[in-house]
């Protein structure tokens, strides 16, 4: 894959993050689009940050390139992190977080348990960063043990139907409480979530095997057209209401977010 073909890869991810800005200004503008669901654009970027770092981490074998690799990752997100953090304080002094949901934020681990009122905290839509935290905490295990990935993958899909079986079995909180429970576990536990990030990283692998089917302009443009459909497909909100009636409320919330 050739550096200039990542150019598509940053106008879609431009294509998804105004989704994501569309799906939060819904509640603070009182407009909503019914027939949409637009919580899979964060899907995306989970499974776009996956196929990326594959890509540009393809060497990544040896357990002394590791101290780089989380170098490198925590200079790009957390310097950033910390400034809107600090921002986000200073603009909203009356709000006094608990100590530990300020030091959860500071380390980047709020989002690491069942609890939405700390995942989602002071800079709320940092929630996904601490996933990507997660995520790249055990991205170097993935690709060292790659010749075993279908038993990580495996292994993942195991506790996401875990979490949402005994979730539907032991939720006791309403849907949409922001309190702890299953369901906002599903929502944004970053062991659930990995399967997204994981589901890039397959990709990435399967890419450096293969080479580029070579496919005429006609072929491409039908290919093209297929899977936008099967985007939008996936942005359908019936399909929440399927996995709300199939998998459950736990499944559902799971299904609606990132399924």
């Amino acid at each position: 894959m050739s550096v200039s073909l990542l150019g598509p890869l940053t106008s879609l991810r431009f294509i998804a993050a105004g989704g994501v800005v569309l799906l939060h200004l819904q509640s603070s503008f009182g407009y909503a689009f019914p027939a949409l669901n637009l919580a899979p654009a964060i899907t995306f970027f989970f499974v776009l940050s996956g196929f990326v770092l594959t890509y540009a981490y393809a060497d990544l074998r040896h357990a002394r390139q590791w101290p780089a690799f989380y170098y490198g990752r925590f200079t790009r997100i957390w310097p950033l992190h910390a400034i809107v953090l600090l921002v986000v304080m200073n603009l909203h002094p009356w709000y006094v977080a608990e100590p530990a949901v300020v030091l959860a934020n500071i380390f980047l681990v709020q989002s690491w348990g069942p609890n939405l009122n700390v995942a989602m905290s002071l800079n709320g839509v940092a929630w996904s960063i601490s996933n990507e935290a997660f995520f790249y905490l055990l991205f170097p295990l993935v690709m060292v043990s790659r010749h075993r990935f279908l038993w990580w993958y495996a292994a993942t899909v195991g506790l996401v139907l875990t979490v949402i079986l005994i979730g539907n079995r032991l939720q006791t909180a309403a849907i949409g409480d922001l309190g702890p429970s299953w369901a906002n576990f599903a929502h944004v536990g970053p062991p659930v979530r990995f399967l997204e990030f994981l589901t890039g990283v397959g990709l990435g692998l399967i890419h450096q095997r293969r080479r580029a089917p070579r496919l005429t302009p006609i072929k491409a443009s039908l290919i093209e057209a297929g899977l936008v459909a099967l985007v939008s497909l996936s942005l359908a909100a019936v399909w929440v209401d399927l996995g709300f009636r199939w998998l459950g409320p736990v499944g559902g919330s799971w299904a609606s977010f990132s399924g």
